[in-house]
């Protein structure tokens, strides 16, 4: 080995931190962590970028990148409500990205400025323990027999929690959506920090209803054999548009990376395990799920849902005292 040759290795071995520290993706998601490894390990195959990921519910990542914005830690946020996306724009907490992988999703599933992209669907559906007469309605829920039965997640602590307000707002008007859920809470068993966390307590028979996303309910409860009934309300489906994000501040460049596989053929193809609605009309729909046009969607405007949401919540907070 020459003279020259040990220098090169020398500082080569010098900067070797520097270039991998380069090549580190760091993404937050609200998804469920075995889930969320799946893509993480797909595109570490696909690409050679390391990831290193934590998992927050929804709202709680928002709030962390509110707290973090003078220097975040993370690059890219994956797998939450749109809604949540847009109150991150509104804080100015992300950057804006297009690609052509991106302009394949349809541009009604996405951010008019590109500050998201959506890449799957969710509807709102009510889980009952086998055995239970199901509610078909949000008005079924205020029945006597769903008294202290009825479990569902907090609307300042997860997207799916939110996208029910949201819903029912949509539906019945602010003041009209408040007043019954001073009425349907009531009927609460136990609000949890999770989304999915009520599909445990329904599958196990410790409450009657639970409240979740539809694609939570089929992979944590009936693929894993909880004897769940799903019934989508008959009166309005809530339902998210799942997105992901570059965070301003961030590694925009590996984040773009990120969002680019994911909204490409193989990373949506991806999603149809996890029963999730992929947005990418080409990928693969699982027989077990909803698809959208089955449903009798609310219709949520979703900009104006994200830009209301601390708005919306403090509203619920001091009329529901929690």
């Amino acid at each position: 080995m020459t003279r020259y040759h040990k220098i090169f290795l020398f500082i080569l071995f010098l900067f070797l931190p520097l270039i991998a520290k380069a090549e580190t993706l760091n993404l937050v998601t609200a998804l469920d962590p075995l889930e969320a490894r799946e893509y993480v390990s797909a595109f570490e195959k696909d690409t050679g970028i390391k990831v290193n990921w934590i998992r927050l519910s929804a709202g709680e990542a928002l709030a962390r990148l509110k707290s973090e914005s003078k220097n975040p830690t993370q690059d890219v946020w994956f797998g939450a409500p749109s809604t949540e996306f847009v109150a991150a724009k509104r804080s100015a907490l992300l950057s804006p990205y297009v690609s052509k992988e991106t302009n394949a999703i349809d541009k009604k599933w996405r951010d008019k400025d590109g500050y998201w992209t959506g890449v799957y669907f969710g509807a709102i559906v009510f889980i009952t323990h086998d055995g239970i007469t199901p509610p078909t309605s949000w008005q079924d829920l205020l029945k006597p027999e769903y008294k202290g039965e009825i479990v569902v997640s907090y609307p300042y602590t997860a997207g799916t929690g939110y996208t029910v307000l949201a819903g029912l707002v949509a539906m019945q008007g602010e003041d009209n959506a408040i007043s019954y859920y001073e009425k349907l809470d009531k009927q609460i068993r136990r609000y949890t920090k999770s989304g999915g966390a009520p599909i445990v307590e329904v599958g196990l028979g410790e409450a009657n209803v639970g409240i979740v996303f539809d694609q939570d309910a089929l992979r944590k409860g009936v693929s894993r054999g909880f004897p769940l009934q799903l019934t989508y309300p008959t009166d309005g489906v809530p339902y998210e548009i799942g997105g992901v994000a570059t965070i301003k501040g961030g590694n925009e460049k590996l984040a773009g990376k990120f969002i680019d596989w994911i909204t490409s053929l193989e990373g949506q193809d991806l999603m149809q395990k996890w029963f999730r609605v992929p947005l990418l009309s080409k990928a693969q729909l699982n027989v077990k799920s909803k698809n959208p046009r089955e449903l009798n969607l609310a219709k949520i405007d979703i900009e104006k849902a994200g830009n209301s949401r601390e708005e919306l919540i403090n509203k619920w907070r001091e009329k529901i005292g929690k």
